[in-house]
């Protein structure tokens, strides 16, 4: 509390700068236009910087125009007055020289000092999109504090380059503490407009741990977006509930994520306890996770390729970001590394109601906005710790999914049976009272898709007495099954469901098939722990000599919801 009030005068001077006019009425503008505003910036020293920066633009249809290569360091993190000399000024040069910004200057005052600021009244660019190569973020200087009486949480200068630049069209702004964001406050029912780019400009970056990894991003979107993001989402929560807590906040955006998804029909596969989900199980088809809070990355999708093309997974962590060029440090690289599309993190500490909220993100991506939208829209400051790593123009939900729906079916699309469950299910959002078995009467469109049918058998689970109608779209699905993972998955739900219906020699039989089958997978992703949880109840029976040796693993992880 005392943070806010020591710090409320900026804030209140810079909404008023930002926020004047903000009840013009201004025309929004598609992600086409948004393409046709962008700049695309690769360093000139870093190998493959300008290889895949080409490649980009001409993936995207930007003109080369907007292809402009810098001459600056090849590390992660650089000093203040590397980025002023290498970043700042070269893009201002070039910005002036092609007549892209015009600005006014005026006075501001900032507590007790006066500052003379350069206000954009016309910027041609929009969106900035930075290449692998870029430096990542700017260490504090603290020889180099420009206003007094900052608290010293955020006493700092260090920053997000992204986010420092995202500033950009107002210059000579203070770079100690944060600056309060207009695009946040414009959030409800707006998307960016050209009222926006004269305050903002939508700053992400390609970016990841190697180049393969960012040319598979740059592809994966550009695919993806064409047809429309599926797969399941997956959410982990702390089980924070006290509302005096203040972590409690993380787990208030990610239940506000649930309801949105919800009501589009995704399936959401949820974790409510402090530790992460276990990283033994068998995951696959992610299509967004989010979650929190641990310092590496661990869980499912380090085991094997669990996301689903187009896949948008972030953790919430002071270092999340903190390096991108690393396979096994903190989350965002090896969340792309493990195959996901886009990320967020932040490269210091940022303190969680200055990360992004991850309601609002998930919200304004099913609106249709793009991945830089969504990104900033979800952000309450800027000059600050977050950086935004994809296709900032990438749109997972650009297409409706009624379109979607009708063309799927002309190209006889893979999609297809995603999209009719999602259908579905947002069906069943709205009319829970509605059965779900008369929803599921109609099987051609799914038929044949194991994991769609998987989440069929996942409603019917949900719902009284449907147990029996669940397990025919289980073994359904459990008969297209080839992998090991998917095996397991779908495989361990028939066992539990049969021996709850205590049909045991069936739940018995379907884990040693499983076992026989896929003996690794059986061990390291969920099949003994499955084995080890239902030979401990009180109704069962012995185990099969044959999967005696499992009780005797060190495998098998208990604290699992079951």
């Amino acid at each position: 509390m005392d943070l806010k009030l020591n710090f409320k005068v900026k804030m209140e001077i810079f909404y008023r700068i930002f926020l004047i006019g903000a009840i013009c009425i201004t025309s929004l503008i598609s992600s086409e236009e948004l393409r046709d505003h962008a700049l695309v910036v690769y360093n000139t020293n870093y190998p493959q910087s300008k290889e895949i920066a080409h490649e980009y633009i001409k993936l995207r249809g930007i003109s080369s125009e907007r292809l402009l290569g810098l001459d600056c360091s090849n590390n992660e993190e650089i000093s203040r007055e590397q980025f002023e000399e290498t970043l700042l000024k070269p893009l201002e040069r070039h910005f002036l020289q092609k007549n892209w910004i015009q600005r006014f200057k005026g006075l501001e005052r900032f507590g007790t000092k006066v500052v003379e600021l350069k206000k954009s009244v016309r910027n041609e660019i929009w969106m900035i999109i930075l290449i692998h190569g870029i430096p990542l973020k700017i260490a504090n200087d603290p020889q180099r504090q420009d206003l007094e009486g900052i608290p010293p949480a955020l006493n700092t200068n260090g920053a997000a380059i992204d986010s420092e630049l995202a500033l950009f069209p107002t210059y000579g702004l203070p770079k100690t503490a944060l600056i309060p964001n207009p695009f946040y406050q414009l959030r409800e029912g707006r998307r960016y407009s050209v009222f926006e780019s004269d305050q903002i400009i939508l700053v992400g970056r390609l970016d990841g741990p190697n180049p393969m990894v960012v040319r598979r991003m740059m592809r994966d979107s550009v695919e993806v977006e064409e047809k429309r993001l599926v797969g399941r989402v997956c959410l982990d929560l702390r089980g924070l509930n006290d509302p005096k807590d203040p972590y409690s906040q993380g787990d208030t955006w990610l239940k506000g994520a649930e309801i949105s998804f919800k009501k589009r029909g995704f399936t959401i596969d949820k974790e409510t306890k402090p530790a992460l989900f276990p990283e033994w199980l068998p995951w696959s088809q992610i299509g967004i996770y989010l979650g929190w809070y641990e310092g590496t990355a661990k869980g499912p999708f380090m085991n094997s390729s669990c996301f689903s093309p187009g896949a948008i997974a972030y953790h919430i962590h002071s270092t999340s970001a903190s390096t991108l060029r690393s396979t096994s440090e903190n989350w965002a690289g090896p969340l792309l590394a493990a195959g996901a599309t886009a990320t967020m993190g932040c490269v210091y500490e940022p303190y969680l109601d200055m990360t992004p909220h991850l309601d609002i993100f998930s919200e304004k991506l099913l609106e249709g906005y793009s991945l830089g939208e969504a990104a900033y829209a979800s952000q309450k400051f800027l000059s600050w710790m977050t950086t935004v790593v994809g296709d900032p123009l990438y749109t997972p939900f650009r297409k409706p999914l009624t379109e979607a729906i009708e063309e799927a079916k002309e190209r006889k699309s893979d999609r297809l049976p995603w999209l009719e469950m999602q259908r579905r299910y947002a069906r069943i959002y709205e009319k829970p009272e509605m059965n779900a078995v008369d929803l599921l009467s109609d099987l051609s469109p799914i038929e044949g898709n194991l994991w769609v049918l998987e989440e069929a058998g996942d409603l019917l689970v949900t719902q009284n007495e449907q147990k029996k109608s669940a397990l025919s779209f289980y073994e359904r699905g459990y008969g297209y099954a080839q992998w090991g993972v998917d095996l397991l998955r779908i495989g361990t739900k028939i066992a539990r469901l049969e021996a709850s219906l205590g049909n045991w020699e069936r739940a018995y039989g379907i884990l040693l098939e499983i076992s026989q089958k896929d003996p690794e997978a059986f061990q390291k992703q969920g099949g003994v722990t499955v084995l080890k949880i239902l030979s401990g109840l009180s109704d069962a029976p012995a185990v099969p000599a044959a999967l005696e040796f499992y009780l005797k693993s060190e495998s098998g992880v208990y604290d699992v919801p079951f």
